[in-house]
């Protein structure tokens, strides 16, 4: 994917979707884009520089200072996904350490772009502040779904957080994410054996395909429905 690809999918497919002409095409320009191979760092806790950024192809495993010390995953960030607001609206230092899994080609908009952008037009907040609250809405969402009791079920919602298909519109055809049945469980609080038996009682019913670190979402809108108890 070259940058004027990476910048429509962002205009299309990202927060930047919902916000005016105007303003979208202004963050884009302002953007530069750079490739991280897999196991390469985009952000680390403790990291001063409040810009954001957003993944244009590719995915991020990020890892949180805010949860338990032993983590070593709290999700995986895939394409079309913005992160990096905490520090922009605060001040303060990251929280989260934000690691390439694969090829990854990330859009990043440092703040003295942002900072341009605001001096010129100060209302322009309101949609950043629409990020934020973007940004807030899937954190509540994946927290409560991590408290779902039914192994099956968060499992599930989990693999469908990992592709960035919980919630909005549910795409045609089938989905492929990059994650291995280790990362499932790391994610959703499930040993390996659980995931692996989930995913194979899933796969029976030909609502997935597994394959080495991979799985092929077949019926993502009957899975949401599941994951959410219906």
């Amino acid at each position: 994917m070259d940058s004027q690809r990476a910048k429509a999918f962002l205009l299309e497919q990202s927060w930047l979707s919902g916000t005016p002409t105007e303003f979208r095409d202004a963050v884009v320009s302002a953007c530069y884009f750079r490739w991280y191979d897999s196991g390469q760092t985009v952000a680390y806790a403790g990291m001063k520089e409040s810009g954001i950024f957003a993944i244009a192809s590719g995915s991020m495993a990020v890892t949180s200072t805010n949860g338990p010390r032993d983590a070593k995953l709290t999700y995986i960030m895939g394409p079309g996904i913005w992160s990096g607001m905490v520090p922009l609206f605060t001040g303060t230092a990251r929280t989260a350490t934000h690691v390439a899994r694969e090829r990854t080609l990330i859009a990043h908009l440092e703040s003295s772009a942002i900072k341009r952008m605001l001096d010129e037009r100060p209302v322009w907040w309101r949609h950043f502040g629409y990020l934020a609250t973007i940004f807030s809405e899937a954190v509540v969402g994946f927290a409560s779904d991590l408290l779902i009791q039914d192994n099956r079920r968060r499992c599930i919602a989990v693999l469908l957080h990992s592709a960035n298909l919980r919630w909005g519109a549910v795409p045609e055809g089938p989905i492929i994410v990059q994650v291995s049945q280790d990362e499932l469980g790391a994610i959703g609080g499930l040993s390996r054996k659980t995931v692996g038996r989930v995913l194979k009682d899933l796969e029976r019913q030909g609502l997935v395909a597994v394959g080495y670190r991979e799985i092929r979402i077949i019926d993502p809108g009957l899975l949401r429905h599941i994951a959410d108890g219906d």
